[in-house]
């Protein structure tokens, strides 16, 4: 399935290859040709998990030509199949890049992957982690900044779910270190990944609602506070995990679908990304909650079209698949899905 998503010249995996939707202000050649960096950490997980070593050690390359080529330069939530940047026009006309800091640590989390896995024929070295330190220092700048949210509503705020990625990018890095055998290094870096860890707790968190919520100092609750499971910010057993799963199912589960945030019930959103849901099937199930989950997924997979294949969304009116076709995004989250839902082998004799 990958094969399709995979440019062969350059490793770079498309976020999909056209739009469904009449109207759609990007053609599909455009979408054929860009590739999501906050994908990055979710698409080589979902390659690692299919065995489909060569397309993922590609898609590292990719990954680490865009890094090499943006020094000095500002990292992009997304680029085009050369390496090259992306930007848009604001409404003043004016072309500018968009501030997504979760793309920090999207990126490291995806080349932690190089240094640890020893099937590939290129592993990374010393020279890579520099090239990843550079990410490092503007996540660690950048934490506690607000920049615009991941839903494309064009709120800046501080968001909890970028201060967790630029955690994620410290953490890494120490934990990369401490495997080069940079003792220093890695004391460094997992004292930055500490600091951030404890203001995120201080900021994040809201006692009188008992949740994390989706900005610091905030009241409402995203789709993206679910990830800090995965990104192992929080055991799944914590207290505030299991409050804080139960506070987004409560406010924003809407029959088989998860919306996005709790803005998408103010602005009546006529679409849902399938990636929300997929998000909460895995949380679920890491609180335990597998019959649930599993009941959840099946429920999911009778929206994909006769291919098997999923859109990066649903409509609310019909519940007809909406935006771009096919999506990476959705995909990956079928593939973590069924593998975290799986029964293992072991258990079948």
């Amino acid at each position: 399935m990958y094969l399709s998503y995979s440019f062969y010249d350059t490793g770079a995996i498309v976020a999909g290859h056209g739009s469904l939707d009449d109207g759609c202000p990007a053609s599909s050649e455009n979408i054929a040709s860009l590739s999501w960096v906050q994908d990055a950490c979710s698409v080589t997980g979902a390659l690692n998990r299919l065995g489909a070593t060569g397309t993922m050690e590609r898609y590292l390359r990719y990954l680490l030509n865009i890094i090499a080529d943006s020094n000095g330069l500002p990292f992009q939530a997304v680029y085009d199949i050369h390496h090259r940047t992306v930007v848009s026009k604001n409404v003043a006309g004016i072309w500018e890049i968009p501030e997504h800091h979760d793309s920090y640590g999207a990126a490291v989390l995806a080349c932690t992957q190089a240094f640890f896995d020893e099937r590939l024929y290129h592993p990374a070295d010393k020279a890579v982690f520099e090239q990843l330190e550079r990410l490092g220092e503007t996540a660690f700048e950048k934490f506690r900044q607000p920049d615009l949210d991941i839903w494309g509503y064009g709120e800046t705020a501080i968001h909890t779910y970028s201060s967790m990625m630029c955690w994620a990018a410290c953490d890494r890095l120490s934990r990369i270190a401490k495997k080069l055998d940079l003792a220093a290094q890695a004391k460094e870096w997992a004292e930055r990944a500490g600091i951030i860890h404890e203001r995120i707790i201080e900021n994040a968190w809201n006692p009188e609602r008992q949740t994390f919520t989706a900005t610091w100092q905030g009241d409402s609750v995203d789709a993206s506070l679910l990830r800090m499971i995965d990104l192992h910010f929080l055991p799944a057993d914590d207290e505030r995990v299991i409050k804080t799963v139960d506070r987004v199912t409560e406010k924003l589960l809407q029959g088989d679908f998860l919306l996005c945030s709790e803005k998408a019930i103010d602005t009546h959103q006529e679409t849902l990304p399938f990636i929300c849901t997929f998000w909460w099937i895995l949380a679920i199930n890491a609180l335990g909650r597998k019959g649930q989950a599993r009941e959840a997924f099946e429920r999911i997979l009778s929206y994909q079209n006769y291919l098997g294949m999923f859109s990066s969304c649903v409509s609310c009116e019909d519940h007809s698949l909406s935006g771009v076709f096919p999506s990476t995004s959705a995909m990956v989250g079928v593939i973590q899905c069924a593998v975290a839902l799986s029964k293992p082998w072991d258990s079948l004799y």
